[in-house]
This record gives structure tokens, sequence and C-alpha cells, in this order.
């Protein structure tokens, strides 16, 4: 157990191959963009830094523009803070990942964000680029962006894991960021991805380990092992956080979270060493590092 882990706060992991470290938690603002200008933003934002979640991840989709507006300034001199990731426009914005739109959408996420450079930078839904463009195109046009300093780190978001293949065995990507495929549900991300990954030094991003809120819902999973082992007393949402924690090949596991309560919360859970029905769970569901 780490420094960090003792003392309450949230533990460091290396970024791929690269030499970096940064926290195995990030925030994910997608809560807090839902819930709009009234939100404890700040607040938020205040408790994941005192308690060392230093990866910040922007909002994808829809939402990523409200994110950004609203996270660009409370990071004004703060930059080197933390850990900043955010990701193209998405399909909504009614065009295909292009290096076009692509460099476009980057522009104006460094304008919202008031910065000059992003850490992490995903080519969104990149399921969506035409046949063998993200490769031959989109892709190199944000490794021009790393080159002027614009980003550091160039990687793709999508939940199909044929993409990520395909991109891992054609581009020397830096990281992948993958949704709903390593979780209680779903782990088919640790089956050929995570070894891939760790074979080239690329970084891997775990967002949405509650299956996109379906592990925090009242309501029965029609899984019937997790319904058993909530009927068995285990919470299933600290299960999942230490079920994704397990995964030590993951830099960071983004988590959605719209309040300094649920930040502590969350980086408690994460941190937890699993036991009663939780552990068991955990157990049958067979996480591994």
């Amino acid at each position: 157990m780490s420094e960090a882990d003792r003392s309450g706060g949230c533990s460091q992991r290396p970024l791929g191959a690269f030499g970096e470290r940064v926290s195995a938690l990030g925030l994910g603002l997608g809560p807090l963009a839902r819930a709009g200008a009234d939100a404890p933003w700040e607040d938020t934002l205040a408790a994941a830094l005192d308690l060392g979640v230093t990866t910040i991840d922007a909002a994808g989709g829809g939402l990523r523009r409200a994110s950004e507006e609203r996270l660009g300034p409370l990071l004004l001199g703060r930059h080197d803070d933390v850990f900043l990731s955010t990701r193209s426009a998405a399909r909504e914005d009614g065009e295909r990942p292009t290096p076009k739109s692509v460099r476009a959408s980057l522009e104006e996420s460094l304008r919202l964000l008031r910065t000059d450079r992003v850490d992490l930078y995903h080519v969104h839904d990149a399921a969506d680029s035409a046949p063998g463009q993200l490769v031959q195109a989109t892709l190199p046009a944000l490794v021009e962006a790393r080159e002027r300093g614009d980003v550091r780190y160039v990687g793709v978001s999508t939940g199909r894991l044929d993409v990520l293949l395909d991109t891992l065995h054609a581009f020397p990507v830096d990281a992948l960021l993958c949704y709903g495929k390593l979780d209680l549900v779903d782990a088919s991300l640790a089956a050929e991805v995570l070894p891939a990954a760790a074979e080239r030094g690329v970084a891997v991003v775990n967002a949405s380990p509650l299956h996109s809120g379906a592990l925090a819902a009242a309501t029965p999973l029609r899984d019937a092992a997790l319904d058993r082992a909530r009927a068995d007393g285990a919470d299933l949402v600290r299960a999942a956080l230490q079920f994704a924690a397990g995964f030590a090949s993951v830099s960071t596991t983004l988590v959605g979270m719209a309040s300094p309560l649920e930040v502590e919360r969350v980086v408690r859970d994460f941190h937890a060493v699993p036991d009663g029905a939780e552990a068991r769970l955990i157990a049958a569901r067979g996480a591994a590092s």
C-alpha cells in the first residue's frame, strides 16, 4: 500500500511506459456538466485535488463544451497541478472524426479551457471514423499537434474493442480510453486489449466503471450473479470501484463525481481492501492485475 493510500488520498500509477505518473482515479466531469452552472464545480475540484485526484477529464459527447467552459476558469494558474484530458467533438456535431474536425475541436478546447496545451487528447468515438482515415490522417494530425506542443499525449476513445486493437496494431498511439468494457458487468477489455497495450507501453484509461450507472441503480440488473450479490449484502458501487482498482495495468479509472462528499467516498472505496460480499463478488468476476 502506498503512502497515498495510507493517508486516505489517491494513489498514483504509471502512464503507460512514458515515465510519468498520474492519479489512479480520475475526476470525470460528466455529472457536474449535466447539473449545470449551479453544481459545486469549485468545491468538487478542490476536494479532488486535496485527495490527490489530479487526473481531470472533461465530459465527452454533447456535454464537452459546457464541461470545458466551466473547468477553464477554475484551472487558471493551476494547470501544472493537474493531468488534463479531453476529447474531440462527438458525432452529434454532425461530422465524422476527420483531421479538419479534430483540429477545430482541439482549438476550441484550448480556448474554452484557457490553456495552451492539453495533457491527453483523444479522438472521441473513434469507431465513427471512415475506414482507414483514423490511422492514415486523423491521428497523424494529432501527432502534428503534439509536436507543436498543443497536446502532450495522443489517444483514441471508444467502446469498441476491435477499434482499439486495430489502432494498437496500426499506429503508435500513446493512450486508449475505453468505456463500459472493464467493470462487473463486462470485463472484456482485460482479455486482449490490456495485454496488447502493456506490451507496447500504451496507457489505458478505464471509463465508466459503474457500467454507465447501471451498478448504482436500485433496479434489478438482469445478471443473476450481481443480483444475488446485492441480495447477499454487497454494495455494488463499492465492489465496482474495488474491481476496477484491481487492474494495476490501467493507468487511471475515470469516475463521474458531482460533489466533495462523492469524491471522498469514491477515493475511499476505490482504495479499500475488498471484504465480505464485495470480496466474494470480485473473486467470482475474476479481477486481475
